[in-house]
């Protein structure tokens, strides 16, 4: 098993995480419904992949509109 850290591959489109796509930590089961933190219920995500898996479950978390 290769201990190296890149190259990463999402999960969910299959193409390279890279620091110029950038990524996001997402829980598999969400700390909402009783996640952990440990590293077996994390995965890496490109930005993009993640807000539309939020997306489509419903529960995209937007930040407060400013006035």
């Amino acid at each position: 098993m290769s201990t190296e850290l890149w190259p990463v591959q999402c999960p969910r489109c299959r193409t390279k995480i890279t620091k110029q796509t950038g990524w996001h930590v997402h829980h598999r089961v969400w700390r909402t419904l009783g996640g952990t933190d440990k590293v077996s219920n994390l995965e890496l995500l490109h930005p993009v992949c993640h807000g539309q898996l939020h997306a489509r479950a419903g529960r995209v978390m937007l930040p407060p509109i400013s006035e």
